[in-house]
């Protein structure tokens, strides 16, 4: 087995091909419910 030597987290979309808004917007959804946000505001911040 080869020894794993570094990890890249491409959280930007700066190494690989952007995902549609719609897909961003999801994910962003799910985050908000736990950080106790409102959704909407949420995804609007991070636009």
């Amino acid at each position: 087995m080869t020894r794993m030597s570094a990890v890249v987290f491409d959280m930007y979309g700066t190494l690989t091909a952007n995902l549609p808004k719609a897909a961003w917007d999801e994910q962003k959804r799910v985050c908000a419910a736990p950080l106790f946000l409102a959704e909407d505001a949420w995804i609007d911040a991070a636009n």
